[in-house]
């Protein structure tokens, strides 16, 4: 996608550092002014993995990820949460891991080229809070013609009050923790969205099952809905999604007054933000070839998404992203 490149990012570079093998980089929007902050390694040219390569090999790393922090950043952006922690420590991650396959290796000082290179996989990392009008990108709120669903849900149905968030919290950590028990990377990826005020993730755990009472109390409206979705949005992220997630679902659906018709719009918004994280990776790296396509379906294949649906979802994506 042309809009992935250097010369359409630039126009919103408001000023970036070099810090060693780390660029942090701030994004600007040409019409709002608001200003997102985002940071990503540095790489050598031969550090980089081709674009084939990438691609073939792209979909259990999209889904265990990249994936995972694309939601991570929703999540927090439903509750309002500030990205620059987050953005911290995936560099950090990236960084320990890197220098963990590096060892023993030499490469070539990074060149202007390399900070370019930088620079759009800064803007990936962000570029959920942009869109792309069609000639440049602007931010979310400067767009709202070429917002997701999912994203004018969030926009539009925020999680502001401190009981839904609360709620919300507890929402999540049960559905993460539905067969009993809580892995290690499922657990690093709630610390980076859990509300801080809502307690760590062991005091959530600890806690009894909501009830319906509880769930019933969350703001009435399209705020019950954004709950819902973000935990959907959860179950569908690990390509795990089964009867004991479905079941969970379904419990948070009848308590939020939801069952049915609400559940199955909760679920498809959700959908929609996963098939497009998916598609904004695999149609990015290698272009919108027949194996990206072929990825992109074996994934929702395994997420239970019929044919019919992940062609729709394709469609509109391709028609919102500009691309022919």
């Amino acid at each position: 996608m042309s809009q992935y490149t250097y010369a359409a990012i630039a126009p919103l570079v408001a000023s970036s550092q070099v810090s060693g093998r780390t660029l942090s980089v701030t994004f600007r929007c040409p019409v709002s002014g608001a200003e997102v902050p985002s940071r990503a390694p540095v790489q050598a040219a031969a550090q980089r993995p081709d674009t084939t390569s990438r691609v073939k090999g792209t979909v259990q790393r999209t889904v265990t990820n990249e994936l995972r922090w694309a939601v991570s950043r929703a999540i927090r952006s439903a509750f309002g949460h500030n990205m620059v922690g987050r953005v911290a420590s995936q560099v950090a991650y990236d960084a320990v891991n890197s220098a963990t396959r590096d060892v023993g290796r030499s490469y070539a000082a990074p060149s202007a080229a390399d900070q370019q290179e930088a620079v759009v996989a800064a803007f990936r990392q962000v570029a959920d809070q942009f869109a792309w009008d069609g000639g440049r990108w602007l931010s979310s709120a400067a767009a709202t013609d070429h917002l997701s669903p999912f994203q004018l849900q969030l926009q539009r149905h925020p999680a502001t009050h401190p009981y839904d968030r609360l709620t919300a919290s507890r929402m999540l950590v049960e559905l993460a923790s539905a067969d009993g028990s809580l892995a290690q990377e499922e657990e690093a990826l709630l610390i980076e969205f859990i509300d801080p005020e809502a307690g760590t993730i062991q005091d959530l755990m600890r806690r009894p099952p909501l009830t319906l009472a509880e769930l019933g109390q969350t703001s009435q409206g399209g705020v019950r809905t954004t709950l819902l979705t973000l935990a959907w949005v959860l179950a569908l992220s690990d390509e795990r999604f089964d009867q004991r997630e479905q079941s969970k679902l379904d419990a948070f659906a009848r308590g939020l007054g939801l069952a049915g018709p609400g559940e199955q719009e909760a679920r498809g918004l959700a959908e929609g933000f996963i098939l497009d994280q998916a598609m904004d990776r695999l149609f990015g790296w290698g272009q919108h070839t027949p194996e990206a396509r072929q990825h992109l379906y074996d994934l929702a294949r395994a997420l239970h998404i019929p044919d019919a649906r992940t062609m729709e979802l394709e469609a509109r994506f391709m028609r919102r992203q500009g691309m022919g």
